[in-house]
């Protein structure tokens, strides 16, 4: 499971295959048979729902390199590139007016969305900070609060420096002693 909708009606979830990654979505009422949102001859993961669940935002190498779209849901007729240098796994702004991506060097990234008439105006992407992010397989190592003003971070364990090891030698003597 990627992501689940805050009207709790649908579960965004990747499916792979030998050749490709697919978004697909599991409706949580009717007769509840997932479908595929995107069918591409490219990878597509990591769906995001915005607050309000009329936006997908996804990860593509469409473009032969990873970056971050937005796509009206549920229909993902047509789409927006939210990504100008690299992008991936995308969250929403608790209040749907900004999504925020990791760069392809940990950066996160802001870029403000602003929906009109159907259809959506992307701003520039902004640098907030250099993320020190722990590696990891499958999960996002990042979200964004409920109050959309601090984020939670995955980073790697502090190196800590080793305890010194005391070795005492016999230690039966030293019981004996008044």
């Amino acid at each position: 499971m990627r992501d689940w909708s805050r009207d709790g009606r649908y579960i965004a979830f990747d499916r792979g295959s030998s050749h490709r990654d697919e978004i697909w979505i599991l409706p949580l009422f009717g007769d509840k048979k997932p479908f595929p949102f995107l069918q591409n001859p490219v990878n597509d993961r990591y769906a995001a729902f915005s607050p309000d669940s009329k936006w997908l935002s996804y990860d593509s190498d469409e473009s032969g390199r990873t970056e971050v779209y937005v796509a009206p849901f549920p229909q993902g007729n047509g789409k927006w590139q939210v990504s100008t240098s690299g992008g991936r796994q995308s969250r929403w702004r608790p209040d749907g007016k900004e999504l925020y991506y990791l760069s392809p060097d940990d950066k996160l990234m802001a870029v403000t969305i602003q929906e009109k008439s159907g259809s959506l105006e992307i701003g520039n992407p902004q640098t907030l900070f250099q993320a020190n992010l722990a590696k990891t397989t499958g999960l996002v190592p990042y979200d964004v609060a409920v109050d959309g003003k601090k984020f939670v971070l995955l980073t790697p364990p502090a190196q800590s420096i080793p305890e010194p090891i005391t070795l005492v030698t016999n230690w039966m003597t030293l019981l004996k002693k008044p």
